[in-house]
């Protein structure tokens, strides 16, 4: 029999790379056509009920996580049960339930547990699902099977050390400090502020939503003051001229040392994205965390006067 030639090995070999291609490629269009039709056709029944058919899903499968599938799964999970019309306590059981599904079947790797964990956290965080930010943060802090990254941790230490009914730390106005864009000399702590509430803001110039949010609350300002709010500003800003120019019309409190994530006092609150707000009591026990400035004025409109 004659020899295979160099050339006719490189062929049959290019041919057996070509067919493991389209046989990877046609299982991942299968696999994608099933999650999809789990979702489109999972009623609010069905996603309550014991046979739940995410649970069916496997979230371990190499290909589905090497070829980014899984995020799209992922959230299309989650969307069906935000859009199912359960009741609020319904929606959280299922939405934890999931996270159970999800992170128990991946705990063998370690890499796939903490790009999951992160991804599922940011996304909570983006929607504002923050009982499961912080059931995902509690969850993954816990365990002990799999080792977490270290930034991994410091996003999710800010529900475990920062969760309602904390203490929050204590801290020093330092660097520039302002109040009606007047610099402050004299040494200023939040335990300084004797008001019923503080609230604690984290943010920058350089942050789109910061704009936003400081836009919404300088004219609801006078009114929380009336209501015995106080608030602090701890810019993450790196440059002088920003941050003053920012904080120019600001009636109360802003500092800051230049040192954006490095600064003492978001480094004490675990602070890893911008805005994060905190309103804390005359003691610095946590009573909220909102996402927005909207939602705080609601609740002061609710609880302020109590």
């Amino acid at each position: 029999m004659q020899m295979l030639s160099q050339f006719d090995v490189y062929k049959i070999k290019m041919m057996k790379n070509k067919f493991i291609l389209i046989i990877s490629l046609f299982s991942l269009v299968v696999l994608k056509t099933i999650a999809q039709n789990t979702f489109v056709n999972t009623s609010p029944k069905e996603i309550k009920s014991p046979k739940n058919p995410f649970s069916n899903i496997n979230y371990s499968n190499s290909q589905i996580y090497s070829s980014g599938l899984i995020y799209d799964i992922i959230e299309k999970q989650f969307w069906a049960i935000q859009k199912s019309g359960l009741d609020e306590a319904t929606r959280y059981k299922e939405l934890v339930a999931s996270v159970d599904i999800i992170l128990d079947s991946v705990k063998k790797n370690e890499k796939v547990y903490n790009d999951l964990t992160k991804y599922l956290f940011q996304y909570f965080e983006k929607y504002s699902l923050f009982n499961a930010s912080e059931y995902i943060a509690l969850k993954a802090l816990s365990q002990k099977e799999v080792a977490l990254n270290s930034a991994l941790v410091n996003k999710l230490e800010s529900y475990r050390k920062m969760k309602v009914g904390n203490r929050a730390p204590n801290f020093e106005l330092v660097g520039d400090v302002f109040k009606n864009g007047t610099a402050v000399k004299a040494p200023i702590h939040l335990s300084d502020l004797k008001t019923k509430y503080k609230l604690v803001i984290f943010g920058g110039s350089w942050c789109p939503q910061c704009r936003a949010e400081m836009i919404q609350l300088l004219p609801r300002y006078n009114n929380w003051k009336a209501k015995g709010v106080e608030v602090v500003f701890i810019s993450l800003d790196t440059e002088k001229n920003e941050f003053e120019n920012f904080t120019a019309p600001f009636p109360f409190y802003s500092a800051c040392d230049y040192k954006k994530w490095e600064t003492q006092a978001a480094k004490d609150y675990y602070v890893s994205s911008s805005p994060t707000i905190f309103l804390v009591d005359s003691n610095n026990k946590i009573i909220l965390r909102p996402a927005t400035i909207p939602v705080l004025d609601s609740w002061l409109e609710s609880n302020g006067g109590k």
